[in-house]
């Protein structure tokens, strides 16, 4: 090997290790990025989770969950919806559509379980939908889902696979809810929530139906 092709050798050896060090600075500052993202969602979760646990009836748990829930997640709109038995947990005049007497009433809705169900595309799950032009109207009422572009919403089920309700979040950022972007801890979240519900369920009596 003459000079000039070994120097030429060097010099691309050279280039081709600055681009892999680029790329692995790249990809270490996305490592650290997810690390400290994730640490945040951790705690905002520990946040969440301990206001559910605190709670003392049906009613304080989903109206805390509401209005400190926007707080400790930064999303503007979260709304649930209950299977119809639960309303005998809130005062008749949570339910009515006129005057609100209630601040979070607005945010809770109450329907047959058929109706929860049929806002599913198939059978209920865990849906994260992004980049929307608008949420679903029924967990959103009000014009609340024309603000909506992307939301998260998550069944609740007893023990027996019975579907309790579904918590439901929305944001104005398209990219906010993605699938594959915090399902486990929606998840997690759905079945804490679900067993206090039951919990409370308990000991109050078993639904009508």
């Amino acid at each position: 090997m003459n000079k000039s092709t070994l120097e030429r050798a060097v010099a691309l050896t050279n280039t081709q290790l600055r681009r892999s060090n680029q790329a692995l600075r790249k990809n270490l500052k996305r490592i650290v990025e997810l690390s400290t993202e994730n640490e945040r969602t951790q705690e905002r979760m520990d946040i969440f989770e301990e206001v559910v646990y605190e709670t003392a009836s049906l009613k304080e748990m989903f109206d805390s969950m509401i209005t400190q829930g926007r707080r400790i997640f930064d999303i503007p709109y979260i709304t649930v919806a209950l299977e119809e038995g639960y309303g005998r947990f809130y005062p008749d005049e949570y339910k009515k559509n006129g005057r609100r007497v209630f601040l979070e009433s607005k945010n809770m809705i109450f329907a047959p379980t058929a109706g929860l169900s049929a806002n599913f595309p198939q059978e209920p799950r865990l849906a994260l939908r992004g980049n929307l032009k608008e949420g679903t109207e029924f967990f959103f009422p009000a014009g609340i889902s024309q603000k909506i572009r992307s939301e998260a919403l998550a069944p609740l089920f007893s023990a027996r696979g019975e579907l309790l309700g579904v918590l439901c979040f929305g944001s104005p950022a398209p990219d906010r809810f993605l699938e594959g972007y915090g399902g486990r801890f929606l998840e997690r979240l759905s079945r804490l929530v679900s067993l206090k519900m039951e919990l409370f369920t308990a000991a109050e009596g078993p639904l009508a139906g």
